[in-house]
């Protein structure tokens, strides 16, 4: 099976998994600084990953945001996994969370998959094959006007960045 559709299919599991879960948090840990969190859904999340990519590609090792470097002899590649992208929101049951995958082949990332299981949409992107919304061609916009734009952000939960915030 091709690198993007097993991509696209560990993203949803993954992100189908964390919007089952979404009303279950109890409990809540922190990592690093009071606005780092993990939950064991986070955790539940990246074995997800792990378990599918690595079924489908057992030599392409690992970097994800909860457990570092795992696994595989390809050190040409790796995937960049981030289980739960959004972990305050979900700890709080806000509906805005996703999953995160890369793909990045000598120090360069080739494919990128993006779930947001709340709204069911599938974002994946190709290097030279373009990028796509659940299946449809999506482009940069050619707007220049910034009159009228939405801008969101969050704060870093690294207290030195939060601050410069």
């Amino acid at each position: 099976m091709e690198l993007i559709e097993v991509a696209k299919i560990a993203s949803e599991a993954g992100g189908k998994y964390l919007f089952r879960h979404l009303k279950d948090i109890k409990r809540v840990k922190t990592k690093n600084t009071e606005f780092d969190f993990v939950t064991k859904f986070d955790k539940g999340a990246e074995e997800i990953f792990f378990t599918i990519l690595s079924r489908y590609y057992p030599d392409i090792p690992f970097l994800s945001e909860e457990s570092g470097k795992v696994g595989g002899k390809d050190r040409s590649r790796f995937w960049v996994i981030d289980p739960l992208d959004g972990t305050s929101n979900y700890v709080r049951s806000i509906p805005l969370f996703s999953t995160s995958l890369a793909l990045v082949e000598d120090k360069e990332p080739v494919l990128g998959v993006i779930y947001d299981p709340v709204r069911e949409e599938l974002f994946w992107a190709e290097k030279g094959k373009g990028a796509f919304l659940n299946g449809e061609r999506i482009y940069v916009s050619t707007h220049r006007d910034l009159r009228g734009v939405v801008l969101s952000t969050t704060f870093s939960y690294e207290t030195i960045l939060r601050e410069k915030n």
